[in-house]
């Protein structure tokens, strides 16, 4: 996504809302991706870290007795986070390592839309019949010889 921005600055104004929303829509866990719709819905000026710890939290709520009884869409562990004054605090290498995780995710994912783009246009072109060629000498279905069609034959059929 930085690299589009930094190619085309004005060309996606609001990217991080789009980068927010696609990590949204790919969640594979049904639920957690309806809750994740929902907490956009009502506050649509959410950011993409209020989106992910909003997942943690329904990951974690889900959780009875350190049981994975919720959601199978994220691993066991997945981030180390405390809340003090209503604001994320995380170690930095930590931060920095899931940003680099995030943005090979979403290269993949581009990588595999632009395939998908690619087959479904080949399948939408129009494709072109072979007919035979003008050039090749007609031949009669019922003598099989050339020059004439069966309707004119007057040969014995064969």
């Amino acid at each position: 996504m930085e690299r589009v921005v930094k190619c085309a600055p004005n060309g996606l104004p609001n990217s991080a809302v789009l980068l927010r929303d696609q990590f949204v829509e790919h969640v594979n866990d049904p639920n957690l991706r309806r809750t994740l719709k929902q907490t956009v819905r009502a506050k649509p000026g959410c950011t993409l870290l209020d989106v992910r710890v909003e997942a943690i939290r329904w990951e974690w709520e889900g959780r009875p007795f350190n049981d994975r009884a919720r959601s199978h869409s994220v691993p066991s562990i997945c981030a180390i986070q405390t809340f003090k004054d209503n604001s994320v605090q995380q170690q930095p290498s930590i931060q920095i390592s899931e940003l680099a995780e995030l943005k090979e995710m979403m290269l993949k994912q581009q990588q595999q839309l632009n395939e998908l783009s690619e087959r479904l246009m080949s399948l939408q072109q129009p494709r072109t019949h072979t007919s035979p060629s003008r050039n090749a000498p007609i031949i009669c279905r019922r003598c099989q010889q050339p020059g004439h069609f069966a309707s004119s034959c007057d040969n014995e059929r064969v």
